[in-house]
């Protein structure tokens, strides 16, 4: 069942299990491609399409996070599925039909169409013991996977190498609370019509918890070949009831710094050398 991702996370919630809420446009899973302030700058060691580019995934990977504790519910979480280089996504609620009370390996195969080539955007859950709840989030189709970029991005031809996939753990074991973590990976080159390659593989870890007091979470991620002059280190912490903090480093300079208003996405400010035009 397909629910516009414009209701509430209360409305959906009243859904049958499994519903699927389809996420079309940038608003809802990310930003479009003039939320993301690539600056041109001679001495940036990203050029403008790579910063464009990676702007996206990193506002991807927040808001992610972000849908995904804000939205889960105990036994009911919360997932999400994007890819580079396109606004199409959908998020997801697996409904466990028995709450956790011992390990249970993973089952009950579910997949939605991504809209992108064929891509199919699939999930099994699971318990790792009593009271956490595990959700391999993965892309069905085989690797290598391509599609051509959106409009909305530059103009090129999108490589998965590797089958995009997460697991997602749920504790829901300390009453009025839930931790949400998962390691975060891709294998991904966008090579542009243009000729350049943007090689945007990357690794981390994201988490937070979900309270009355409100949610919080925390992302570090590295782009370790995205620019020549060395790795890109992402890191940022957010939390509800004040302002985002993120930063975007190549060493120990900052290249950007992670702005967000109310419930929007974040929007990446290019600084320095990359923000001149």
């Amino acid at each position: 069942m397909l629910v516009p991702c414009g209701m509430s996370s209360r409305l959906t919630r009243a859904l049958a299990c499994g519903a699927l809420v389809a996420c079309g446009s940038a608003t809802n899973v990310g930003p479009t491609g003039s939320q993301l302030d690539a600056g041109i700058g001679s001495g940036c060691p990203l050029t403008p399409a790579a910063r464009q580019l990676l702007g996206q995934v990193i506002t991807r990977i927040e808001g992610n996070v972000n849908f995904t504790i804000a939205t889960s519910q105990v036994d009911d979480p919360a997932i999400q599925w994007w890819v580079v280089g396109t606004d199409a996504g959908f998020g997801a609620f697996p409904h466990l039909a028995v709450p956790c009370t011992a390990p249970q390996p993973e089952s009950g195969e579910t997949c939605n169409p991504l809209n992108v080539a064929s891509i199919a955007g699939c999930f099994r859950t699971g318990c790792e013991g009593a009271s956490v709840l595990v959700v391999d989030q993965y892309v069905k189709d085989k690797p290598p996977i391509t599609y051509d970029t959106s409009p909305l991005y530059p103009s090129g031809t999108v490589t998965y190498n590797e089958s995009p996939q997460t697991r997602w753990r749920y504790d829901f074991s300390q009453p009025g609370a839930i931790a949400v973590s998962a390691a975060i990976q891709q294998n991904v080159v966008v090579t542009l019509k243009s000729g350049e390659i943007v090689r945007l593989t990357f690794s981390g870890q994201t988490g937070g918890t979900q309270t009355a007091d409100g949610n919080m979470d925390s992302t570090t991620v590295s782009f370790p070949q995205v620019s020549d002059a060395g790795p890109i280190d992402v890191n940022i912490q957010n939390h509800s009831t004040s302002p985002l903090s993120g930063t975007i480093v190549l060493g120990s300079e900052e290249l950007a710094v992670l702005s967000q208003r109310g419930n929007s996405d974040p929007t990446v400010l290019w600084q320095g050398s990359c923000s001149m035009n």
